[in-house]
């Protein structure tokens, strides 16, 4: 089962999941690398993704204060612990990080791409796009995966622009409402006249070759 593959990937420590690391096609020296419990004790990286997701907060749909321990909650309990989410840190052969990507919801032969993250300091041109298709590829070999979906706020344009030249097309568009509790918010698909924002949910979807259109 796919689930049983992915957490087969989920090593307690970092020297297993570097010998099971994936090399980022056409970029030899780049890879992904599944994260699993080691990187709990990793603090420097574990501020580095809190860092970038306080810079990117106003792409994702639930939206809490970053901190440290707030970052290795959602690792523990949704990353590792979720059966069908996996993350994979993307980084040199010198272990310097670049960002991270992964998928979750894999059911049957479909899976969400989510946590797609670059660092704003470091630029390889065309790696995220390279890390995206060598997960896609481990996934259709490994896991029997044919269809792949994300989901994107309608203004974050970059990323449109990115999974669009990555073959992804536009599959549904849904109006959100905004709720607010303290310091936290999300949203929620509803019908148009429900909506309190005025930008949308934009489902988008790319099949693989032999899949189902």
């Amino acid at each position: 089962m796919a689930e049983n593959t992915l957490q087969q990937l989920k090593f307690s420590h970092k020297i297993d999941a570097i010998t099971a690391r994936l090399e980022i096609a056409g970029e030899p020296l780049f890879f992904l690398v599944p994260v699993g419990h080691w990187i709990i004790e990793n603090e420097a990286l574990v501020q580095l993704m809190t860092q970038w997701r306080t810079s990117n907060r106003d792409m994702y749909f639930s939206r809490f204060p970053e901190t440290t321990e707030s970052m290795k909650n959602y690792l523990i309990n949704v990353s590792i612990r979720d059966r069908s989410t996996i993350l994979f840190i993307i980084e040199d052969q010198d272990g310097t990080t670049y960002g991270h990507i992964g998928i979750k919801n894999v059911a049957g032969r479909e899976a969400e791409i989510d946590s797609v993250v670059k660092s704003s300091e470091l630029n390889v041109g065309g790696l995220m796009g390279r890390a995206l298709t060598t997960l896609m590829d481990f996934c259709k070999v490994n896991l029997g995966i044919r269809r792949f979906t994300l989901e994107v706020i309608s203004y974050n344009e970059r990323a449109i622009t990115f999974y669009t030249r990555n073959g992804f097309q536009l599959l549904e568009r849904h109006a959100l409402f905004q709720i607010c509790e303290g310091e936290a918010m999300t949203h929620g698909k509803v019908l148009p006249e429900n909506a309190n924002v005025d930008y949308f949910s934009l489902k988008l979807v790319r099949h693989t070759n032999g899949a189902d259109q």
